[in-house]
């Protein structure tokens, strides 16, 4: 169960950060 959980959490936090990165650079300019 530990090992499916940290996989959540590892797809979550990239899900995010790729969230995060995209408000930060819209257009991908930077």
């Amino acid at each position: 169960m530990t090992e499916k959980i940290n996989k959540l959490e590892e797809l979550i936090k990239k899900s995010v950060d790729g969230v995060v990165s995209k408000i930060e650079h819209p257009f991908g300019i930077l």
